[in-house]
């Protein structure tokens, strides 16, 4: 239960926003800036565990190290004098997340590679700072408005990211990071290492979501967990044929049981996303990204091949406006405008 306070640190609560097993969630008003924020505050039946410390810590470090438009901005980290509990504070998006905006039915092929491409562009700069998001989903994903009001997504949540380079991270045997309707098999397998391949398992997902309206795997954990180790892939045309089969070849691409056999890179993925769906962009030279537990340098290079299918988009503007302005049209619109999944 989300307890209602009057400030953490310096900021004054305003409204909570949510709340869950990682954490709570608040807007907030920042008094020196005069601006919203968001805070994300460990619980405190939590703030004793050892574990949930560590990992709410690796959050901080790793988001706050991102400088890029789509992914989320950390201001600050601070210490919960009252509690001893430890919380984040990012900047407030006043937006939707995916899943609101599918509800309303599938998104056309143009906005589905719109928004795909600039969340790979957001992925590729997390992977290239040895970074693995590891729980990419509808819900962690934002459509707000820039100062020019043009739409742009932000990539949300980076709560249980692994630092690649990082070999002395381990998780527990049995423990499953990830939303299992869009977690990678190798998350589901004991001992199999993460990397920035199991984002773009995702990311195929999620254009799968975008362009469908409902999850490509439904059921339970036990379920989805037997498909992703046991099953093989339904191709998405059999249950949608107006995808067709170009798509079905980029889906089985994008979420093949082997990491090895996906896309080398989020441009390549987009690039071939582009010609399944038949949106015309110009061609992009990817080069791969790590697939291994290695540590990174920048290559600002891959971000800007990325940048090159998000700047061919011109209609993305236009064809968002509709979609945002549903928020202003429902009542229930504001509590969905959190700015992190608890």
């Amino acid at each position: 239960m989300t307890v209602m306070r009057e400030k953490l640190g310096q900021y004054q609560i305003l409204a909570p926003l949510g709340a869950g097993g990682m954490g709570e969630v608040y807007v907030a008003r920042d008094p020196s800036l005069g601006r919203k924020v968001a805070i994300k505050l460990l619980p405190v039946r939590l703030s004793g565990d050892k574990e949930t410390l560590a990992r709410f810590t690796r959050e901080a470090r790793s988001a706050s190290a991102l400088n890029h438009p789509n992914i989320v901005t950390i201001h600050e980290v601070g210490m919960d004098q009252g509690s001893g509990s430890p919380y984040i504070v990012m900047e407030y998006i006043d937006g939707r997340d995916l899943r609101s905006l599918v509800s309303n039915g599938p998104l056309p092929n143009r906005k589905t590679l719109d928004i795909a491409a600039q969340i790979a562009d957001g992925l590729a700069a997390a992977h290239e700072q040895g970074i693995v998001h590891r729980d990419l989903k509808p819900e962690n994903l934002f459509l707000t408005k820039r100062e020019d009001g043009s739409p742009i997504v932000k990539i949300l949540d980076f709560g249980i990211v692994k630092m690649i380079e990082d070999e002395n991270w381990v998780t527990a045997s049995d423990e499953i990071l990830g939303t299992p309707t869009y977690m990678s098999p190798e998350q589901a397998t004991a001992g199999a290492p993460v990397t920035p391949a199991a984002d773009r398992y995702a990311l195929g997902l999620v254009a799968f979501r975008l362009l469908v309206g409902e999850a490509y795997h439904r059921g339970d954990v036990v379920a989805i967990v037997g498909q992703l180790l046991h099953e093989p892939l339904q191709p998405p045309s059999e249950r949608h044929p107006d995808l067709g089969s170009d798509f079905d070849i980029w889906f089985a691409r994008a979420c093949h049981r082997s990491p090895k056999e996906r896309f080398a890179s989020a441009a390549e993925q987009i690039e071939a996303l582009a010609a399944a769906l038949r949106v015309p962009v110009a061609p992009i030279a990817a080069a791969p990204e790590p697939s291994a537990p290695i540590a990174t340098g920048p290559r600002p290079r891959s971000r800007a091949r990325i940048a090159l299918v998000v700047g061919a988009a011109l209609l993305f503007a236009a064809a968002l406006v509709g979609a945002l302005s549903y928020r202003q049209a429902s009542p229930t619109a504001a509590p969905k405008a959190s700015t992190s999944s608890p």
